[in-house]
């Protein structure tokens, strides 16, 4: 197990990768798996990529994204803004909607301007990476 800001991530074996957001005041809670091709038995950090050591598929590389990264292109730009947008509420208004998930930036269940905030906070433009240092990665 390596813990990475808010997420501890768990060689399961035969079960895979799970990741596990740890964040207080929530109780932890799963917030993505992945099932790898063997048995998963070592995980470990460095920088911005995710190792996982895996008896059938060696070693597999993964790249942290930026939480306001919302489509997952390794930007955040007018395209995440958009997406975020569609899924704004207001605060204490639940966004329920589960394409929606990704957008609750501050883990809570509303889409607000504590979530859009965040997003400017990281916003560069297409195809310019963010800085590590706007948000914690996912």
């Amino acid at each position: 197990m390596t813990v990475h800001g808010s997420r501890a991530c768990v060689a399961c074996g035969e079960g895979g990768l799970a990741v596990i957001n740890v964040d207080a005041p929530t109780p932890p809670h799963l917030v993505g798996a992945l099932d790898t091709a063997g048995r998963a038995y070592g995980v470990a950090w460095s920088g911005q990529h995710l190792f996982v050591a895996d008896e059938d598929g060696g070693l597999i590389v993964f790249r942290a994204r930026q939480r306001a990264d919302l489509d997952a292109d390794g930007d955040v730009d007018q395209a995440d803004f958009a997406r975020l947008q569609r899924c704004f509420r207001g605060a204490y208004v639940p966004q329920a909607d589960p394409a929606c998930a990704v957008a609750r930036l501050d883990a809570d269940d509303d889409v607000d301007d504590r979530d859009l905030r965040m997003m400017l906070a990281c916003m560069r433009g297409s195809n310019i990476e963010p800085s590590p240092s706007c948000g914690p990665p996912e």
